[in-house]
């Protein structure tokens, strides 16, 4: 019971900070958050990017050992 009251009180206490955090953002000026937001895009399209490429490379493999294996 203790492990359990214990444990609540940590999610209680994520829960305050993100919220916090939230609310700062949020009183950011516009074109700020504008460029938190574009930062953010850019480096999740890069990383897709990055995945997409490593994705078709290994698909190439697959391709040409099947070629190889008729």
């Amino acid at each position: 019971a203790v492990a359990v009251a214990v444990l609540g009180a940590g999610f209680a206490n994520q829960t305050t900070v993100n919220a916090e955090e939230r609310s700062t953002f949020t009183e950011l000026p516009p074109e700020a958050r504008y460029k938190a937001w574009k930062s953010e895009n850019d480096e999740l399209r890069e990383n897709h990017r990055k995945i997409l490429d490593k994705f078709n490379t290994e698909q190439n493999k697959s391709t040409r050992l099947e070629e190889q294996n008729k």
